[in-house]
């Protein structure tokens, strides 16, 4: 019988990582932006703070930890405020409707897909407005 008193102890940074990511990015969606905005620096505080207690391995863990779920919550609180805070939001919320009016400007072209909906059929469309809710607009854009 050998001496086996050596226990393998399994790596558990990328679970932490993948946790903060996360936990980020819940945090984003239910916490105000102002919250999401300042949990970096008070983390980054507490981490500076402790440092030493921990050592300098789980120091860099930790501030990994700190700075994926810091910047996941910060991009995931962008793109929230991106999609609550927009023209179209506010027209929704108005319950308004709305119809396009466009010309084609190109030959159709299939594509093929696989799944449910079989083959597709696009066409480039130029967008002259939209008006929706009484509210004209003459903008133009170049559409698939």
């Amino acid at each position: 019988m050998g001496d086996d008193t050596s226990r393998e102890v399994p790596d558990l940074r990328m679970p932490a990582l993948g946790a903060a990511a996360w936990l980020g990015g819940l945090l984003a969606r239910w916490a105000p932006l102002p919250v999401v905005a300042g949990l970096g620096p008070v983390l980054l505080l507490v981490l500076l703070a402790t440092r030493r207690r921990l050592g300098p391995r789980r120091a860099l863990t930790a501030l990994a930890v700190v700075l994926v779920l810091a910047s996941v919550a910060w991009v995931a609180g962008v793109r929230q405020q991106q999609v609550t805070h927009n023209p179209v939001a506010a027209l929704a919320a108005d319950q308004a409707f709305s119809s396009v009016e466009g010309v084609v400007t190109g030959d159709p072209r299939v594509t093929v897909t696989t799944g449910p909906f079989g083959d597709q059929v696009l066409v480039r469309l130029e967008v002259r407005g939209s008006p929706g809710a009484g509210r004209p607009t003459t903008w133009r854009r170049r559409c698939w």
